[in-house]
């Protein structure tokens, strides 16, 4: 199966400060954004494997996000009991 993706070249103007190429395609920008400046209307076009499956690739950063989410929601859930224990350690003595 062929794909073509609408798009540009752009020359991000930044591309340098950060070290990435300076010369990128747009998927379907064909006006200047930001630091990147238009340079051409380009359609990329592409020869997709009858038997791709892009499935297991999603499943297994849909996992990563999950996980990565557990263990900032565990932090939180941490550091929300630990202010909780501190709360109540603190005695109270009316005047």
């Amino acid at each position: 199966m062929q794909v073509t993706i609408p798009g540009g070249i752009f020359y991000d103007t930044d591309a340098a400060r950060y070290g990435v190429p300076a010369f990128r395609f747009g998927n379907g920008l064909t006006e200047s954004y930001g630091t990147c400046v238009f340079i051409q209307a380009q359609d990329i076009t592409v020869n997709v494997p009858d038997d791709f499956d892009p499935r297991p690739v999603e499943i297994q950063a849909l996992e990563a996000r999950e996980k990565a989410l557990a263990a900032e929601f565990e932090n939180a859930r941490t550091a929300i009991r630990k202010r909780i224990s501190e709360l109540q350690a603190i005695t109270f003595e009316a005047a």
